[in-house]
């Protein structure tokens, strides 16, 4: 299950990447945030623990295929192991620091600064206006 919602991410990925008007070159702490990204998202939509109940079930089985087919290798390479999960962390907290490391690794979080720096800070106040910095903060969507 791992190994197809991390190929599912890298898909959308690469076609956000083929589908973009400009030459997109990924950095290697973009790919590590993204693969902390699918970290922390598998771990807080349970994708991890029904894959290790299942492994577990299955006697290691699928710990021996995804070793066979490179995919453990795979998954440390672009980081996906990575993410510090503390018990006191809820699935909520997972997920939002999932999003958090995503809209860093594509790029999404510098974007908006700068269209914020651009705007003279209008971005700024509306999210806080509306209430969306206190939620972000709430959920830990920009402690990443």
């Amino acid at each position: 299950m791992r190994f197809s919602f991390a190929t599912l991410i890298t898909a959308a990925l690469v076609g956000a990447a083929t589908a973009a008007p400009t030459k997109m070159q990924a950095r290697a702490t973009d790919i590590e945030n993204i693969g902390t990204a699918v970290c922390y998202l598998e771990a807080g939509l349970g994708v991890t623990a029904t894959s290790e109940f299942l492994d577990k079930e299955l006697g290691g089985a699928i710990s021996d295929l995804e070793e066979k087919l490179g995919v453990t290798d795979l998954e440390k390479a672009l980081n996906t192991t990575s993410c510090k999960i503390k018990p006191t962390d809820s699935d909520l907290i997972l997920v939002a620091k999932g999003i958090c490391y995503l809209e860093k690794g594509l790029g999404i979080t510098a974007l908006s600064d700068s269209a914020d720096k651009l705007l003279g800070g209008a971005i700024s106040e509306l999210e806080k206006t509306l209430g969306i910095t206190q939620l972000e903060t709430l959920l830990k969507l920009n402690t990443c």
